[in-house]
């Protein structure tokens, strides 16, 4: 879920999306996910407070890295929006 939600916010927006869509593309990547714990109050913590970190050994260009962290952005205005993502370089080599 993203901050917002786990603050309390109950209405859906675009935004949401892009922060769900960052998680799975952080996960197809790396094959894991950003935040993990058995505990649920410390992964919503983690989720709200803690920064996108990336493996050490973590492969992916600075371009993608990038783009995650922006579609990460604990504060959904500040998110990069979806007409942005799919300007970003990363992204935009496999548009047709």
């Amino acid at each position: 879920m993203s901050p917002e939600l786990l603050s309390g916010r109950t209405e859906s927006t675009p935004a949401i999306d892009v922060w769900s869509l960052g998680i799975l593309l952080y996960g197809l990547l790396l094959g894991s996910v950003p935040f993990k714990s058995s505990n649920k109050e410390e992964l919503k913590k983690m989720i709200i407070e803690q920064p996108i970190k990336f493996p050490p050994d973590c492969k992916l260009t600075a371009p993608c890295k990038e783009l995650i962290k922006r579609m990460l952005d604990k504060d959904p205005n500040k998110r990069i929006t979806i007409a942005e993502i799919m300007n970003q370089s990363w992204i935009g080599k496999y548009k047709e």
